[in-house]
C-alpha cells in the first residue's frame, strides 16, 4: 500500500511484508477528500502538484500511525513522503501569510518571516513538519539531531501545519503528541 497509486500489487495479500506501515498507508489510500494532479477540489483550490493531495486530516492520521509505529519501514516511508517528496496536503484554515516580502537576486522574492492570520480561514496547501525530527525524538530520545535550514520556497522558516494544529481546534490534530512536542 506505500507507494505510487492507491492499490496494493496483489489483492489477494492483503498487505505487503511491513503489515503495520502498509495499514497505515492503506487508511491514507481510502481516503475520500483529495485533489488529483492538475485538478480542482470542490472549494475552487487547484492543485499545482504533478501527484494526488489528500486533505490534511487525513495527511495527519497517516503521520501519526506512522510515528506510532517502531518500525524501520515506517521511519523510511515517513522520511521519503513526509520530508524528501514533502507532499502537502489541504485545509480550510487561517491563513500563512508573507507580511513583509522582499526581492532578491536568488528568489523571486523573499520572506523574512510567516506569519498565521487568525481572521478569516482559507482553503490552502499546507507542508508537513519534518518527519525525521519528530519520529527520532520520539524513538531514539537520546540522539543528537542534525542542525538543518528549514527555510521554505521563499526564504523564510516555513511554517507547517503542525503549527496551525496549535492555533486551530477546527482542524482536530492539536492532541496529537507529536504536535505537543
Amino acid at each position: 500500500w506505500c507507494g505510487a497509486g492507491n492499490m496494493m500489487p496483489n489483492p489477494n495479500e492483503p498487505y505487503g511484508k511491513s503489515k503495520s506501515t502498509d495499514m497505515c498507508c492503506r487508511a491514507h489510500d481510502n481516503a475520500k477528500d483529495y485533489i488529483l494532479k492538475g485538478e480542482t477540489h470542490r472549494s475552487g483550490l487547484e492543485n499545482p502538484k504533478p501527484y494526488t493531495v489528500t486533505n490534511c486530516s487525513d495527511d495527519i492520521k497517516l503521520f501519526s500511525c506512522l510515528y506510532r509505529d517502531n518500525s524501520t519501514a515506517s521511519y523510511e516511508f515517513g522520511q521519503a513522503f513526509f520530508d524528501a517528496m514533502h507532499v502537502p496536503c489541504f485545509a480550510h484554515t487561517y491563513p500563512i501569510v508573507c507580511p513583509d516580502r522582499y526581492d532578491s537576486l536568488w528568489f523571486p522574492w523573499y520572506c523574512e518571516e510567516y506569519k498565521i492570520y487568525t481572521k478569516t480561514k482559507v482553503w490552502q496547501l499546507l507542508y508537513p513538519p519534518n518527519f525525521y525530527d519528530a519520529y527520532t525524538k520520539k524513538w531514539y530520545p537520546n540522539a543528537t539531531l542534525p542542525k538543518r535550514e528549514t527555510h521554505g520556497q521563499h526564504g523564510a522558516a516555513e511554517l507547517t501545519w503542525k503549527n496551525l494544529c496549535q492555533v486551530d481546534r477546527d482542524m482536530r490534530c492539536g492532541g496529537y503528541f507529536f504536535v505537543r512536542k
